[in-house]
């Protein structure tokens, strides 16, 4: 009886012979192969609870719903940027590397266009810019393709995060931290709008007491709650990013794809786009020995004409040919000696003519610009060719040099130098300029143009010696003070203060439209 008692309660005889236990078979882990490959790619570096970079989002979040709504950009969008930047470059352990310092060189100045830029577009595209800086800098990608999938981490953060979010909050729930108190609050809350809201629809009196505290919620409070939630959500998974970066140069198109094109299906190819090219480059030729006179007499349009027309199209031959010249370096089969020679001298040809294309592209938008005028869109169409000319020649140098592993901080890093130039350039007062010295030497001006451009232009008009009536027009327009500290921004403050001139002008009132001729 001893013995059964000491069975029964699991104080096991060791002369009898051990149970045995039924085995049953693992499942196949088919539905964990993707997530597999999620770890292998984006493994989590740090599987701490990151309840410090949870109060960071939210806190910025927070300032963002006080200082953004009901304000233009200005010095509260910059405020903002700078706590998120901090953020992220505390919370990544890369940010004691060279990369992160000249990210930091080029970044801080494109953020800063909010409060010297009035111009919202270029301030869209250099915070643009500046984010994909940020995530170059954490995940210190190379490759161009690692760029473009680190690019894609900042919003894929917010599910490969999850795991880690859930972690962080049962960690503060378990140390009655910040989870325990949001939770109490919810529940709080939803009771007292269940019984609350019985209770005073029962009772006229209690009725009026509540419609009396409880404020009405209008556009401007959910807007708020939108920003708060919109840039605390962006700031948490930019640091998840940081905390965590994916191994971005793992991503190779050329090993996801293991199918090469035969030597001749990418030869006779590139050879008919060398031909292509060589058939332009002589129109170029017949049109710069038979003049204005030629061209006028075989296609009916000026050159100003063929500019606005072979501008676009130039900017896209050239941006196909980086990715032609990409995608036979990437997918073409070159296995003997002589075709890796061929491909090399005919990716080297297709740049050269690229180039020429590039050069054709900048003069033709200089004859436009002659005959029309000047422009900012104009000057970023110069801008962008130019960047492409750029590429080009980092392409034609990665023909022969062996660097092709930092072809992505290349493209990034020149093109963020070229939206400096457009933003923190002044590109805007650098056009009022050219269409003022326009004015003086013919007498043409378009002030319909002129005055539909931004404040930063204001102190080069205000300057200029065109006709009073004509810098009325442009200026007077600027006179209404910015609302707040948090909307201050210094092109705007001083066109406002130039405007002060021209309030009241009679010419203000009566402002011409379309090209003025004097």
């Amino acid at each position: 009886l001893l013995r059964r008692a000491r069975i029964v309660i699991g104080d096991r005889d060791p002369a009898l012979p051990a149970p045995t236990v039924p085995t049953v078979a693992p499942l196949p882990d088919v539905l964990d192969q993707p997530r597999g490959w999620v770890r292998r790619w984006w493994p989590e570096r740090d599987e701490r609870p990151q309840t410090r970079a949870v109060g960071v989002a939210l806190a910025v979040g927070a300032l963002a719903a006080v200082v953004l709504p009901g304000h233009d950009p200005g010095l509260g969008l910059l405020l903002v940027l700078v706590a998120g930047g901090v953020s992220l470059w505390v919370a990544s352990p890369r940010r004691s590397r060279p990369l992160s310092f000249v990210v930091a060189a080029l970044a801080v100045p494109l953020a800063l266009t909010t409060v010297l830029r009035a111009d919202f577009g270029l301030v869209v595209l250099a915070l643009l810019t500046a984010a994909v800086l940020a995530m170059l800098a954490c995940t210190g990608a190379r490759s161009l393709p690692g760029v473009a999938a680190g690019v894609l981490a900042w919003p894929a953060a917010a599910l490969r995060g999850l795991p880690l979010l859930d972690r962080t909050l049962r960690a503060s729930a378990r140390r009655g931290q910040v989870w325990s108190t949001v939770r109490v609050a919810a529940i709080s809350l939803v009771l007292l709008l269940v019984f609350g809201g019985l209770l005073a629809s029962s009772d006229a009196v209690l009725g009026s007491w509540v419609d009396a505290a409880l404020p009405e919620i209008g556009d401007d409070a959910v807007f708020r709650v939108f920003t708060f939630v919109f840039f605390a959500g962006v700031t948490l998974c930019g640091l998840y990013v940081a905390i965590n970066p994916p191994a971005v140069d793992a991503v190779e198109p050329s090993a996801a794809v293991g199918y090469r094109v035969p030597p001749r299906e990418w030869q006779v190819p590139l050879v008919v786009v060398i031909a292509a090219f060589v058939a332009w480059l002589a129109a170029q030729a017949a049109s710069l020995v038979g003049g204005h006179e030629y061209v006028l007499r075989t296609t009916g349009v000026t050159y100003a004409e063929s500019a606005r027309e072979g501008f676009a199209q130039l900017a896209l031959v050239t941006a196909l040919t980086i990715g032609l010249v990409s995608l036979v370096r990437t997918w073409g089969r070159a296995e003997r000696a002589a075709d890796r020679r061929l491909r090399t001298g005919l990716c080297t040809a297709l740049c050269v003519l690229a180039l020429l294309v590039v050069g054709s592209a900048l003069r033709r938008m200089a004859l436009y610009q002659e005959a029309y005028g000047w422009t900012v869109t104009r000057v970023a169409a110069d801008l962008l060719e130019i960047w492409f000319g750029v590429v080009l020649l980092g392409v034609l140098v990665s023909l022969y040099v062996p660097w092709r592993r930092w072809s992505g901080r290349f493209v990034v890093l020149t093109g963020a130098a070229t939206m400096l130039v457009l933003t923190v350039g002044d590109v805007s007062a650098f056009v009022a300029g050219r269409n003022i010295a326009r004015y003086e030497a013919t007498g043409r001006i378009d002030t319909e143009y002129l005055t539909s451009m931004s404040a930063d232009a204001a102190p080069t008009i205000h300057a200029s010696s065109l006709p009073r009536d004509v810098k009325a027009c442009a200026l007077a327009r600027w006179s209404d003070p910015d609302e707040g500290v948090p909307a201050w921004n210094l092109s705007r403050h001083r066109a406002q203060e130039i405007a002060r001139v021209y309030v009241g002008d009679p010419a203000a009132a009566t402002c011409p439209s379309g090209p003025r001729w004097s």
